[in-house]
């Protein structure tokens, strides 16, 4: 399973935030709408999944990369498209 951890750097405020890439929900629905899919049921069966993982990816669980590249090739878009940045608390402090 595959759940991508990032580092964030804020120049305002020198914090490192870390965070995690998960697909979103909202930006799901915009590229179904695009692509005239109207039900999460429909996609989940595209993508030979349950429902319920559908909700799963959208509250964070890790994915696989496959089901990643499914996901974006049956909504013909990237991956940006359909993922965000969670962040979580600041890394640590900046000393420079």
């Amino acid at each position: 399973m595959l759940t991508i951890f990032t580092l964030k750097l804020d120049t305002h405020t020198g914090r490192v935030y870390a965070g995690a890439m998960r697909i979103d929900k909202e930006k799901v629905k915009r590229q179904m709408k695009k692509r005239q899919i109207r039900r999460f049921a429909h996609l989940a069966e595209m993508l030979g999944v349950r429902r319920a993982t559908l909700s799963e990816w959208f509250n964070g669980r890790p994915f696989a990369s496959a089901s990643l590249q499914a996901l974006v090739t049956a909504l013909d878009c990237t991956p940006n498209d359909v993922l965000v940045w969670d962040e979580t608390q600041p890394a640590h402090e900046s000393t420079g």
